[in-house]
């Protein structure tokens, strides 16, 4: 099912980025993730467990780290935002309206969301090519619920290879 939507969630994905570069003729873009870097979202799901339903509940009612979301806020108050985040299409306007709610009302950004984690380097790549500067906070984390915190290393690398800023979970949990 994924490839399937694959084929028809990332050229869609892709256009917005196109007409945002040219709305937004900014020379940096501030790209963020979403889970467990401005949602706290691990504690969540080890309390519900594996979920088959669907999430909408589970990412509406999800806290936010409100510190993060006003050092990003103070730090980088004009720049541009891309919320790069790792869920299923079906989740765009639950998404969307939790941003809203939680602090991003007033900026101009744009969500993308991603069918796999090794996406996200499409996108970034695509920003790279337009924007002078391109600062990426995320985790790349996973399976903190269960005690050992493991990373999509294969993504890291390939951000090793980037030219952007890239803030990591050890960067990004030192925010207070």
């Amino acid at each position: 099912m994924k490839a399937f939507l694959n084929v028809f969630v990332i050229p869609y994905f892709f256009k917005i980025l196109n007409d945002f570069k040219k709305q937004v003729p900014y020379h940096q873009i501030l790209v963020l993730d979403i889970d467990n870097t401005i949602a706290d979202t691990w504690p969540e799901i080890k309390y519900q467990g594996v979920i088959k339903s669907p999430r909408f509940s589970f990412f509406k009612k999800l806290r936010p780290f409100k510190k993060r979301i006003a050092f990003l806020i103070n730090r980088y108050p004009t720049t541009p935002i891309v919320f790069l985040s790792n869920r299923n299409v079906v989740y765009y306007n639950t998404t969307r309206n939790w941003l809203i709610q939680n602090g991003f009302s007033n900026r101009n950004f744009r969500l993308i969301l991603t069918l796999n984690v090794e996406d996200k380097l499409r996108y970034l790549k695509l920003l790279q090519n337009h924007y002078k500067k391109v600062i990426y906070f995320d985790d790349l984390s996973y399976n903190h619920e269960h005690g050992e915190v493991k990373y999509y290393q294969i993504v890291i690398d390939a951000l090793a290879e980037m030219e952007l800023e890239y803030w990591g979970l050890d960067q990004i949990q030192r925010i207070k």
